[in-house]
């Protein structure tokens, strides 16, 4: 079995009988014991469809389904995440950005349905209420016109959840995964105003999250003004999304900005999602998107390098943990993690030229690959 093929069965093993999977492979009674994010499920499935696996997509897709609200004020939208055996209790917590991933894995798996299939017109459906969600969450006033804002639903202080509060602020990561969602939906959805949104959210990205001056991604916009705070993935996958957009020089300055997140947890070297502090930690998921970049900047040898100084982190089950250690502050485990595994699958299918994520637009001119 190769590697990539253990690394995928250890992600298959980690369905439940409603096709969701457990994101973290952890003792019972931790409080991520069988849990599932709509986000990590979205990422297995489009592993699934990369890999061409095409009776676990199916499993897949029907339990991300399972995760689409039916009805109301957010029909259409993804919760967060649930219990893998119960999802139908999972709380009415909506996020933009998560809620673009799971639409994303649903319109790339519509592709693979036959045009015939009896399969078909619910999939169809269900992404076609996704996108609408979305596209009502675009701001259409203010200084964050174009933007998308964060989704709803919130812990109170007193610990109780208020589905009803309305996440103002508008996230770069969000926005960069809502738009290569609207640029996919253009192709899939039978809606005029999906190609105007994209278009709108595009050039608002560009002209209102790019920090002009120190030439790299804000972290996002409030309705205070910019959040000057550093991310990762806001470069790295904000790399991608510029150099999609035929904005090559930004895309350049923006791979070049996650030097700047660079970690060293030996034996692997990587990145982390924020600068690094006096502990260092590599966040695989992170390192990850960087190779994608890279490779969507055809910087192949650097993306080489980089998935290859992760490789030691590997576990003898084929997994990849979501850290090299446990961080409360930045929210992460060292346990084996299907976000991590599936984004190191990923980047390695778009390192080897197969369709992965995020790759539906044809690339601008080739920018010079980097030894």
């Amino acid at each position: 079995m190769s590697t990539t093929e253990r690394s995928w069965e250890w992600i298959r093993s980690q369905l439940s009988t409603t096709g969701l999977v457990r994101s973290f492979d952890v003792p019972a009674g931790d409080p991520l014991s069988g849990r599932t994010y709509a986000y990590d499920q979205a990422l297995a499935l489009l592993t699934a469809l990369s890999l061409g696996d095409a009776a676990t997509a199916q499993i897949l897709v029907t339990g991300l389904l399972r995760l689409q609200t039916a009805g109301g004020p957010h029909d259409g939208a993804f919760i967060a995440s649930a219990a893998a055996l119960n999802p139908a209790a999972g709380l009415p917590e909506y996020r933009t950005g998560i809620h673009s991933i799971a639409a994303y894995a649903v319109l790339r798996y519509i592709a693979t349905v036959p045009q015939n299939d009896a399969a078909r017109p619910p999939v169809v459906d269900a992404a076609e209420r996704a996108v609408r969600w979305l596209l009502a969450q675009q701001v259409r006033s203010g200084t964050m016109t174009g933007l998308v804002s964060g989704g709803y639903g919130a812990y109170l202080p007193d610990g109780s959840f208020d589905p009803t509060v309305a996440i103002t602020w508008a996230s770069t990561e969000h926005n960069l995964d809502a738009w290569h969602t609207l640029s996919l939906a253009r192709s899939v959805v039978d809606d005029a105003a999906v190609a105007t949104a994209a278009s709108l959210l595009g050039t608002s990205v560009v002209t209102r999250l790019w920090d002009a001056k120190d030439r790299h991604f804000l972290q996002g916009w409030t309705l205070d003004g910019p959040d000057h705070d550093e991310a990762l993935d806001v470069n790295s996958w904000g790399a991608i999304f510029l150099h999609a957009v035929g904005e090559s020089g930004k895309a350049q300055a923006a791979l070049k900005h996650v030097a700047r997140f660079s970690s060293v947890a030996p034996p692997v070297i990587g990145y982390g999602p924020q600068a690094p502090s006096t502990e260092p930690l590599v966040w695989f998921e992170g390192s990850a998107g960087v190779a994608l970049a890279q490779c969507r900047l055809h910087q192949t040898a650097a993306a080489r390098r980089t998935l290859s100084a992760l490789d030691a982190a590997r576990l003898r089950s084929g997994a990849w943990p979501a850290a090299t250690r446990a961080d409360s502050a930045w929210g992460m485990t060292a346990a084996p993690a299907v976000a991590a595994t599936a984004w190191m699958l990923l980047a390695a299918q778009a390192l080897a030229g197969v369709p992965a994520i995020w790759d539906e637009r044809p690339m601008k001119e080739p920018l010079r690959d980097e030894l």
